[in-house]
């Protein structure tokens, strides 16, 4: 890691990587971040697959909840998981303000990051079910509970479309 991106991108302190410095590095720079990618995708899908395979076939867990930005970028795991759920925010600005927030991040550097990545319109078509999250954390945690888990349920088998629409009336 330090041969390809030096030591700015590590804290001096504790020889760590710093995640904000990299990530500043690689959203300005793509062939830097074809560089990451090439260096940590096969160990995080390595672990993904180990991880999958234990909980799934090992522990026999009937439901699995993988976090994969690049789910559809892998080219291997959309094939492995189902359903797929894409959380997004209808409204772009939103987005942009949330990462700035969360990151504390520039617009500039936000912007970097979101062009980086497959558009969301492209993810919301793949998707089995989306989520729009451009409401408040109450309306989100509504939608999951209302409509989202009930969804995944009937996309499982563990429900009919008949028990879902009496549900909703109850």
């Amino acid at each position: 890691m330090r041969r390809t991106f030096g030591d700015q991108v590590f804290d001096p302190q504790t020889s760590k990587i710093d995640r904000a410095k990299l990530g500043q590095v690689i959203f300005a720079d793509p062939a830097k971040r074809r560089q990451l990618d090439k260096l940590s995708h096969p160990r995080i899908y390595r672990r993904i697959l180990v991880t999958l395979f234990k909980l799934k076939f090992l522990e026999k867990r009937p439901l699995v909840v993988l976090d994969a930005p690049l789910l559809f970028e892998s080219k291997l795991l959309e094939y492995l998981c189902y359903p797929i759920l894409v959380v997004y925010c209808e409204k772009g600005l939103e987005q942009l303000k949330r990462l700035m927030e969360r990151n504390s991040l520039a617009e500039e550097d936000a912007m970097r990051k979101i062009s980086s990545q497959m558009p969301i319109t492209v993810k919301v078509r793949r998707a089995d079910i989306a989520i729009d999250n451009t409401g408040s954390p109450k309306q989100l945690r509504k939608q999951v509970m209302d409509t989202v888990i009930p969804k995944i349920y009937q996309k499982l088998g563990y429900i009919d479309t008949v028990n879902l629409n009496e549900r909703k009336e109850d």
